[in-house]
């Protein structure tokens, strides 16, 4: 399992959030999403070889917001 930090401009309500944090779950090899809307990151759990932290990314702009660079985080 791998986990990375991304920041996310664009995000300025709930449904925001909710958004982006929905859309990620739909992806296959995503465990965990978990959006602060107050730091304006989502820091998402998932599956090395199912799913790379660039599509997670794309996700994330495809929806309208400007996705930063994924920031690696400890492994679980």
């Amino acid at each position: 399992m791998r986990a990375v930090a991304v920041p996310v401009d664009g995000m300025i309500c709930q449904v925001c959030a909710g958004n982006v944090k929905s859309a990620l779950r739909r992806i296959q090899g995503v465990a965990h999403a978990e959006v602060s809307l107050e730091q304006r990151k989502v820091v998402i759990h998932y599956q090395d070889g199912k799913v790379s932290a660039d599509q997670l990314t794309r996700a994330i702009t495809e929806l309208g917001y400007k996705a930063g660079v994924p920031t690696p985080l400890a492994s679980q």
